[in-house]
């Protein structure tokens, strides 16, 4: 009997070390923040009346390259709106929200058609020459496929109307 509980002991550890260990659902591989924290946002601003594509910001070297972006754009003096988000229907730009400011990002900021918004203390209006910020964000949405074919398709002709 006791050769019997030896046997089932050692089986047991045995069994225990060969087991794999669990990873946390919130580990990500080149992660830009630690698990717990609240990470960078990136909402496509196109729907009304249902939720707009969103997706968290997590690869670091995306990360890194829209800080570079930001960094280079010049500042707009005199914006003559209130902010760059249009009041119509279909798409109107990118909003990301980092409430922790993680990687020195802006907490808040929004881009649509060449223009910036730093939604921050002071608001201020960047020129994002080229699309560039709005570019990256979006291709980002397109690889995370939270955007399709289908809604690529409708924002170009909705473009080839105005």
């Amino acid at each position: 009997m006791k050769r019997l509980k030896i046997t089932l002991y050692v089986f047991l550890v045995l069994v225990l070390l060969a087991a794999p260990m669990p990873i946390p659902d919130n580990h990500y591989s080149g992660s830009a923040f630690a698990a717990g924290e609240q990470g960078i946002t990136v909402r496509v601003l196109l729907f009304s009346g249902r939720p707009d594509p969103t997706y968290e910001l997590v690869d670091v070297q995306l990360i890194e390259k829209l800080k570079m972006n930001l960094a280079v754009a010049k500042k707009i003096n005199n914006y003559d709106r209130q902010t760059i988000i249009p009041a119509n229907i279909g798409y109107k730009g990118i909003l990301v929200s980092n409430p922790e400011k993680r990687a020195g990002l802006p907490a808040r900021f929004a881009v649509y058609k060449g223009a910036i918004e730093l939604m921050d203390d002071r608001k201020s209006f960047l020129e994002d020459s080229g699309g560039a910020v709005e570019k990256l964000l979006f291709d980002e949405a397109i690889r995370k496929g939270v955007i399709d074919n289908v809604i690529i398709k409708r924002m170009r002709s909705g473009d080839k109307k105005k």
